[in-house]
């Protein structure tokens, strides 16, 4: 009976201590895990509607994929021209053609879960999507301790400034680049965003500020100065704050900072990439028009009345910041990147050096952490220190009293904050969600499920070196995203070889006339063509004389019509069939 009254009591014991660490811990959690499950859902549900990556840059992310994932290889300017086909200019001493990580993290992503880099590409976007309302969430609740704000600033994060989808890159941080195709991009958003985190929890200056760098130059190398003016912010509130004077400062403890070493590595690192760098910034400055802020006439963040949300938080931040407080290093960071921003708005200094922040691919990431500044002034506030505010009041009475007693009003009023927070949601939630509702993305604009059918079947067949004669159908662009293989039409020919560009007219007059038998064989032995694949779209991209695409234009016969001339054609068997789509070889 003993033993039996001790178990007991030792289960109740235990009942106990598990019912309260899951009250304490799960219940402090949930948000987090409502946040997480509701973005990974969404993202989850968006990739599986839009089926297979979009045209556009993803066409050469998913090459690059591929050649990662299935030919073992880094995309350098090497393996890209011999390979693709894609003339990409290379960008270090080591020849990297493109900055290789987004290509890397997708080619895991196509290899854990089995898929062809095409979907692979498009749903680790969507994972990079999923994850950013958690990162902004964490920010938002370093910065106030609260749930309730944490929770709002997360659905908040996929604001659309002008409550409509754009293709645009520099629109909003979570469906634009994900629509677009401009993944790298997107990726670099994301590493920032989690450098912003650490400024918000004051680790700024450890070891994860090192890997985070490293990992924003290998995903996306032009946001290279966006930590470094994150780590100065982060000096000077340390030098405001401390004391002490260089005779007291150990040289030896002061450089072994992993933010000193890292910023004198990559110092180094550009002495010896000084060549590089150099053709580099040529290459920016020459297309330096697409990256500005005014590229497309006033951006939506602009517009009023979301112009007074910059203005606002900044104004704000700057009070805070003067007066102290844990949050300083995070505000100076964005009073920083708001200095960035508006600069950026003169041409002068945006010819002048400027060009080199891709201010319009960075304004996506203002939108958001503006947003979340804007909506946790209110906690930043009262957490600041009740010396400082009676310090700062009796310094200068007039100055700041009206902004405080806004803040002390909403401080003060719990009810008050809660019913203006709700109304926010409900009008910022019902902008955002509209949008989502009622657009789908890529309707047509995908890979139809007979030419997947195609190319899954008959692409294994074809010998890695044999070249394709692809036709200019979002199908046979895409087609190295299904599997590694040599193709005649390329995303552009802007740079190729003139041979390139000569073997692709020549044999786009055999489409164009694909019941011109003898022609066809003639061309296709003349280029040493071995498979040809034909689409099912009516549309296809029209190709001019000097390389670049012009737009689409239909064929001459409809789809059944158009593909019985290759059925027929005597020089040609079939591999694989599907629909109005159809993979050949040439005898």
């Amino acid at each position: 009976m003993m033993a039996l009254g001790s178990l007991f009591a030792s289960r109740q014991i235990w009942l106990s201590f598990i019912s309260r660490t899951i009250r304490k811990h799960l219940a402090e959690s949930i948000p987090f895990i409502v946040i997480l499950f509701a973005s990974i859902v969404y993202f989850a549900l968006v990739t599986f509607e839009m089926f297979w990556a979009p045209a556009g840059d993803a066409v050469t992310h998913a090459s690059l994929t591929a050649l990662i994932q299935q030919a073992n290889v880094l995309p350098t300017a090497a393996n890209t021209q011999d390979i693709l086909g894609i003339p990409l200019t290379a960008s270090s001493v080591v020849s990297i053609a493109y900055p290789p990580g987004f290509p890397l993290s997708a080619a895991l992503v196509g290899i854990m879960g089995g898929l062809y880099p095409g979907r692979a590409v498009l749903l680790d976007a969507g994972l990079i999507s999923s994850m950013i309302p958690i990162v902004v969430f964490r920010i938002a609740k370093v910065l106030t301790h609260s749930n309730f704000l944490a929770v709002l600033c997360a659905v908040l994060a996929p604001l659309l400034p002008d409550g409509k989808f754009s293709y645009s890159a520099g629109h909003d941080i979570l469906m634009a680049n994900l629509i677009n195709g401009t993944y790298p991009n997107h990726m670099g958003n994301f590493l920032l965003l989690g450098i912003f985190v650490l400024a918000a929890e004051n680790r700024i200056d450890n070891w994860c500020f090192p890997i985070l760098y490293f990992g924003l130059l290998v995903a996306y190398p032009p946001f290279f100065i966006y930590p470094i003016l994150l780590i100065f912010a982060f000096w000077i509130v340390k030098a405001v704050e401390s004391n002490r004077n260089l005779a007291n400062v150990r040289l030896r403890k002061l450089f072994w900072r992993p933010s000193v070493i890292t910023i004198s590595l990559a110092a180094i690192v550009g002495v010896f990439l000084s060549i590089d760098i150099n053709a580099f910034v040529g290459s920016v400055y020459s297309a330096r028009a697409s990256y500005a802020i005014l590229v497309a006439g006033i951006p939506p963040i602009l517009n009023w009345p979301l112009l007074l949300f910059p203005l606002m938080s900044a104004t704000l931040s700057v009070i805070l910041v003067i007066r102290g407080g844990a949050s300083r290093a995070f505000l100076l960071s964005y009073v920083a990147l708001s200095i960035v921003v508006v600069a950026n708005l003169s041409p002068d200094f945006y010819n002048f050096a400027l060009f080199l922040t891709f201010p319009f691919r960075m304004i996506p990431l203002f939108t958001v952490i503006t947003t979340t500044v804007l909506l946790c002034m209110t906690k930043i506030w009262k957490n600041t220190s009740d010396q400082t505010r009676t310090a700062l009041r009796t310094e200068s009475s007039e100055r700041y009293r009206m902004v405080s007693n806004i803040f002390d009003v909403m401080r003060r009023r719990h009810n008050f904050r809660l019913i203006l927070m709700l109304v926010v949601i409900t009008l910022l939630s019902s902008a955002i969600l509209w949008p989502y509702a009622s657009y789908t993305p890529f309707s047509g604009n995908r890979i139809a499920p007979t030419d997947l059918q195609v190319l899954q079947e008959g692409l294994p067949l074809v010998p890695r070196d044999a070249l394709i004669l692809n036709d200019r159908t979002f199908a046979g662009l895409f087609l190295p995203s299904v599997e590694l293989e040599k193709i005649v039409n390329i995303r552009s020919f802007v740079g190729t070889t003139p041979a390139n560009l000569e073997r692709a007219l020549e044999t786009n007059d055999f489409f164009d006339n694909p019941g011109n038998y003898s022609y066809s064989i003639t061309v296709l032995h003349k280029w040493n063509i071995s498979y040809v694949f034909v689409g099912s779209d009516y549309s296809v991209l029209n190709l001019r004389s000097d390389g670049t695409y012009t737009g689409f234009v239909g064929r001459s016969w409809g789809a059944s019509v158009y593909i019985s001339f290759f059925d027929n054609n005597p020089y040609l068997i079939s591999i694989a069939r599907s629909g109005n789509s159809g993979l050949y070889r040439v005898l």
